[in-house]
């Protein structure tokens, strides 16, 4: 009976040193994965700290050297020392929080302060680009804007930049247009110096293209370059202009007809204003009629060839007379009749006169 309690005590024994051996592998077990969680919580989610490098620029200008950048916490606590730009503009920063944080700019005096939101969240450096903008008392205002634009028409009209300062200012303009009719719009006189309480007129020309449609609207803004001042449009397109010549040609026979009616007619919206009908013999006929025509073709019930405007759906009538040129040698012919006004682009609207000088069968 004593050996079989022996026996028993021995083997509780032994179950209790393996219980307490797996208790301890089972608590080193837990306490490596506890420690890989750690690990790995740090490498692939703990938030890491980011870099980050914040380029100055005055707008449409230069990088601004020694600009002051800080970034701040949404209390208006600085997260890490304030740093100036080098002379590329640039400011480094290390250890900031990867979450969205504010942003601060200033270069002196002659410059207004950049203050924005910045987003740092996610991996890797960041790149922050500022631009800030030179103190000025810019005004701007458009002068003359027409109130609709043709199709193919060319138009100036004038933005007023003032400056009510104290210092001379270089600028020019800066169009953003609609995609329909990008690249219509021009500043075509560049850069030009705004002084003191004086203004300048910059020239700006519409050159709408031809685009599917019976009307559209062509608008974007113009803005001062160097600042941030700009102006708004919006102007009506239409193909207010259409014009008509009749006959589409004109034929003449040797021994014919010398005189002709042509009838100019506006069918359009607007007005065709500055007409100018001349006669344009080709290279062959010019020794025996001009340079311009005008020993074999004269326009009669104009004045010069020149009208002042055509209102929109009424008629212009005017005679073609034709003198056959002396010692012309027998043959065919050609010269155009050319209409040209403000609306109709370069070459204009023309008739051909075909001459059949060549001697009757």
């Amino acid at each position: 009976m004593a050996d079989y309690d022996d026996e028993g005590e021995g083997l509780s024994g032994k179950v209790a040193e393996i219980s307490s051996a797996v208790a301890g592998h089972a608590k080193l077990i837990l306490l490596a994965v506890l420690l890989l969680g750690l690990v790995g919580y740090y490498f692939f989610l703990y938030p890491k700290p980011v870099s980050a490098r914040v380029s100055v620029r005055e707008i449409d200008a230069f990088p601004i050297e020694g600009a002051e950048v800080v970034f701040e916490d949404d209390s208006g606590n600085t997260l890490g020392a304030a740093q100036l730009t080098d002379p590329s503009g640039t400011a480094f920063f290390s250890n900031l929080p990867p979450r969205s944080v504010r942003l601060r700019a200033r270069a002196g005096m002659a410059y207004g302060e950049y203050y924005d939101t910045a987003d740092l969240s996610g991996s890797g450096d960041k790149i922050i680009a500022v631009l800030l903008e030179k103190k000025n008392d810019i005004r701007i205002a458009f002068h003359n804007i027409p109130t609709a634009l043709s199709e193919g028409c060319s138009d100036n009209f004038v933005l007023a930049v003032a400056n009510g300062g104290e210092d001379p200012f270089e600028t020019e303009i800066a169009i953003e247009g609609n995609a329909l009719f990008a690249g219509a719009f021009s500043a075509p006189d560049g850069k030009k110096t705004v002084f003191p309480k004086e203004s300048e007129n910059f020239t700006i020309r519409a050159a709408v293209p031809k685009v599917e449609g019976d009307s559209n609207t062509a608008t974007g803004k113009m803005r001062v370059k160097r600042t941030t001042k700009e102006i708004s449009f919006g102007i009506p397109v239409d193909s207010l202009v259409r014009p008509s010549l009749s006959p589409s040609e004109v034929r003449f026979q040797k021994g014919g007809n010398p005189i002709f009616l042509m009838s100019l007619e506006n069918t359009g919206k607007q007005p065709l204003s500055n007409i100018a009908i001349s006669v344009s013999p080709e290279t062959n006929l010019k020794a025996y009629c001009g340079e311009d025509g005008s020993q074999c073709f004269k326009l009669e019930r104009l004045a010069s060839g020149e009208v002042r405007s055509l209102a929109p759906q009424s008629k212009l009538d005017f005679g073609l007379r034709i003198t056959q040129p002396t010692e012309i040698p027998p043959g065919d012919y050609l010269a155009q009749l050319v209409v040209r006004a403000t609306c109709l682009n370069s070459p204009g609207l023309s008739a051909p006169i075909y001459l059949d000088l060549k001697n009757p069968q």
